[in-house]
């Protein structure tokens, strides 16, 4: 079925929503993107029709930026960090801007790219979207939990690699390579409700982020040595016991991994710093 057929369909009776995620931003960090993993798209009949979908998501971000609609309103149907990403584009001049023309191309099934041209006072801009459907990886978790299959056994499914639509090492098996880590205690977990009980119990919180990335926010009392730097300054670290955060957990998982074979006794915070500032423990 080509594009064109299927933008002058109906649009089925079933409602359909997208969310959107950012597949590379600076508020998770390079750590979530890797060139030999990608989605498994979505069949175009599955998605909700993009067209509408574009013209509703377009007028959506306008009415942010003039003042009309609250980016709060946008919350289901994108990632916080889109969000904060209309939020900074919005300028004085975006308030009188006017869609001129939408275009939709599907390099292939179930990938859909969209670039909407917009006239700002005397100058055209653009802006792009890549939805990529994510729901296969839904599919084959159900599937396992039917089945009995375990956390830990998902390493050792043997999925179908075929670039773009899987990839050699897919997420899910990495999902079971976690769970078996956590569930064999080579790695130690907390949750964000936690630190305060481990800092009483004596732990001492290191960040190992990039001092850039510090500098956008860090966890009150935290220090910071980037995972790159702890083989040349774990000499730094007076506390055996330590509670290691990154952004998301993986380089903390790397930092923590690394530590114990210094002689430490590190415990990862599951989800890293973009889930404690987002938890209730931030506002405190």
């Amino acid at each position: 079925m080509t594009l064109a057929q299927r933008l002058i369909e109906p649009a089925n009776s079933g409602i359909k929503k997208l969310y959107l995620v950012p597949t590379l931003d600076k508020e998770f960090g390079s750590e979530l993107f890797h060139p030999k993993f990608s989605p498994i798209p979505s069949a175009l009949s599955e998605l909700p029709d993009l067209h509408q979908f574009s013209q509703a998501f377009v007028i959506k971000i306008i009415e942010v930026w003039s003042g009309r609609r609250s980016v709060l309103q946008m919350n289901r149907n994108c990632h916080r960090s889109v969000l904060r990403r209309i939020t900074e584009l919005a300028t004085p001049a975006t308030k009188s801007c006017q869609i001129r023309k939408i275009y939709i191309a599907q390099p292939i099934e179930g990938v859909l790219e969209i670039t909407v041209t917009l006239r700002v006072l005397d100058r055209v801009r653009s802006l792009s979207l890549r939805v990529e459907g994510v729901d296969k990886r839904i599919d084959v978790i159900a599937t396992a939990m039917r089945g009995g299959i375990t956390a830990p056994e998902l390493a050792d499914l043997e999925l179908a690699y075929a670039p773009p639509f899987g990839s050699a090492k897919d997420p899910v098996n990495m999902l079971g390579y976690v769970a078996e880590n956590v569930v064999s205690g080579l790695s130690k977990v907390a949750q964000w409700h936690e630190i305060d009980e481990y800092r009483e119990n004596g732990y001492e919180l290191l960040d190992v982020r990039s001092v850039e990335e510090c500098g956008r926010g860090i966890i009150p009392g935290a220090i910071n040595i980037p995972v790159d730097e702890i083989r040349d300054r774990y000499s730094e670290l007076k506390n055996k016991n330590l509670l290691v955060n990154c952004q998301v957990g993986l380089r903390g998982h790397t930092a923590s991994m690394l530590l114990k074979e210094l002689g430490f006794n590190p415990v990862n915070l599951d989800g890293g710093y973009l889930t404690w500032i987002n938890s209730p423990a931030a506002s405190r």
